[in-house]
């Protein structure tokens, strides 16, 4: 013998609500017949919710619910296994205020001897090797930094000493000696002076330079500010790219203002 068919079983369930729907109507104009008119009111009310519950119920054994126990009203809920919880996610580090990382302050930088100082602009950082000086040798003294926050943007400051039978070239000579050594470089396409100029300044002749190569790849500005004194050669470069020049324009300047020659 074949089990009944789920459509079976629906029907089956609908006569039995049906019969249960009478029997409770029945009961309940029986009820009423027997009892005062004063209180047929009241005696409804308790019959329709009586009825109501009836009903909830067959539907729920209908549909396949359970109602949940110690609960009232109209709780239930599915026989359902419980989901697994899901697992903890990884609380993530805390950013400084302003959400960027924190940048590195060198401020002012002094000679070992005295000689010189500079203020280093924000979110630099020094590189640990010394470059060697083609023409006097080791340097006395030299720093270079690079941006944390903007590639090849770079400040490199020396000391050298200078050879006692040099001669001192002029503003112009140096300024074309400058633009043929960078031309010289092969992946240099061109090389633009902007400007050349110097001061005296406590007695010191000190000469700014500034000109613009352009590679195939980017266009940089250099800045340079140097002087000589007692034997020694003073530089402070300052080298950026020219699309983020407008925007660090302050730090360049402000850098090459306070590059000073003390002593």
């Amino acid at each position: 013998m074949r089990p009944p068919s789920p459509l079976t079983l629906t029907l089956l369930g609908t006569v039995v609500f049906v019969l249960a729907m009478s029997t409770s109507y029945v009961a309940e104009s029986q009820f009423l017949r027997n009892r005062a008119p004063v209180q047929a009111r009241s005696s409804h009310g308790c019959a329709s919710a009586s009825r109501r519950a009836t009903g909830k119920a067959f539907l729920h054994a209908i549909a396949g619910l359970a109602v949940t126990r110690g609960m009232s009203g109209e709780a239930g809920a599915l026989n359902l296994p419980s989901l697994p919880a899901m697992p903890s996610m990884p609380a993530l580090p805390a950013l400084p205020v302003g959400g960027q990382a924190e940048l590195k302050s060198i401020g002012k930088l002094q000679a070992k001897d005295g000689s010189w100082e500079v203020m280093i602009g924000e979110g630099f950082e020094e590189e640990g090797k010394s470059l060697i000086n083609s023409l006097s040798g080791n340097h006395i003294e030299q720093h270079k930094f690079t941006s944390t926050i903007k590639p090849k943007f770079s400040v490199l400051v020396s000391e050298d000493p200078l050879p006692l039978d040099v001669k001192i070239p002029s503003l112009d000579d140096v300024a074309e000696r400058s633009i043929e050594i960078e031309k010289a470089k092969a992946y240099v396409d061109d090389v633009e002076l902007l400007d050349a100029d110097s001061k005296l300044i406590n007695g010191v002749d000190v000469r700014y330079i500034s000109y613009r190569v352009t590679t195939a790849r980017d266009e940089d500005r250099y800045f340079s500010k140097s002087a000589c004194k007692d034997g020694k050669l003073f530089t402070l470069q300052v080298r950026v790219r020219e699309r983020d020049y407008e925007r660090f324009e302050n730090v360049v300047k402000g850098m090459l203002d306070s590059f000073k020659i003390t002593a």
